[in-house]
């Protein structure tokens, strides 16, 4: 728990980025409001970018970064793709190694930890040499060149041999958030508020209770329409009522019952 934790009753675990606000399975009284507040926006990064926020209620959220402008009432889009696509990493590394270095490979320019939350892929002889870990650092490094102190979650189980070793390289998840127009990238959640461009520290929600704006005719009549699916503009249909729009991606359930209720929507992206 950090100092500023202590002083308003809520705990911030650093080990698993998370923030507890419940001391048993609720928000302690005499500190509700004290919390961070989840409809703002700011400039400055307060937590870890992917930190996990539950409510007693059983909502979640992340605290994301924009990479444009999102709506609340709309899911909002991973933008990030590869940080680092196919390569071989070059160096070697050994059994038990928490750190790697990939050698010169396509890649943008990358300030000090910015792949930070994100993840590496490392490929071995064959599908059961794989190793997938987290990335707690890297050292800044320029565009295609090499990309040194690579920092894992946890060590190597398999050595890493050098040009007979590949790799790909993904970004944080939630350090590029927006709410995008196509049907080719994922939801990430509905922002708890408003964020008016890129640039942002938010609050996404991933998971509870939530409203999302429905299609009017993507959910009919019919009692047994409950499944929604997310559309490429972040409103949510039923999911039998596929069209061009349609991203295939489960969105939640519907709470109440129907367009005319609401709907109340139980998201499910990531709880």
């Amino acid at each position: 728990m950090n100092i500023e934790g202590k002083k308003r009753g809520w705990g911030y675990n650093a080990k698993s980025n998370s923030l507890d606000l419940h001391v048993n399975g609720r928000v302690v009284e005499k500190f509700a409001g004290s919390f961070p507040n989840i409809y703002a926006t700011g400039t400055t990064q307060l937590y870890p970018v992917g930190t996990r926020l539950e409510l007693p209620d059983g909502r979640v959220y992340r605290y994301s970064l924009s990479s444009g402008a999102c709506y609340a009432g709309q899911g909002a889009d991973f933008v990030y793709q590869e940080a680092v696509a196919y390569t071989t990493i070059g160096t070697t590394a050994a059994i038990g190694a928490t750190e790697v270095t990939i050698t010169a490979a396509t890649h943008s320019a990358l300030t000090l930890d910015e792949l930070v939350g994100g993840y590496i892929i490392v490929y071995g002889a064959s599908n059961a040499d794989v190793q997938f870990r987290g990335i707690l650092g890297n050292d800044a490094s320029g565009s295609g060149l090499a990309i040194t102190g690579v920092k894992l979650d946890a060590p190597l189980v398999a050595a890493v041999t050098g040009a007979s070793t590949g790799c790909e390289l993904f970004y944080n998840p939630y350090a590029s958030i927006a709410l995008a127009t196509g049907v080719n990238l994922s939801k990430a959640g509905v922002p708890a508020c408003e964020v008016a461009a890129s640039g942002s520290y938010f609050w996404l929600q991933t998971w509870g209770p939530c409203w999302v704006a429905p299609q009017r005719t993507g959910f009919q009549a019919e009692a047994n329409q409950r499944q929604a699916i997310w559309r490429h503009d972040g409103s949510i249909q039923a999911s039998e009522h596929g069209d061009a729009y349609d991203t295939t991606q489960t969105a939640g359930f519907l709470i109440t019952e129907g367009f005319t209720a609401g709907p109340l929507l139980m998201l499910q992206i990531t709880p």
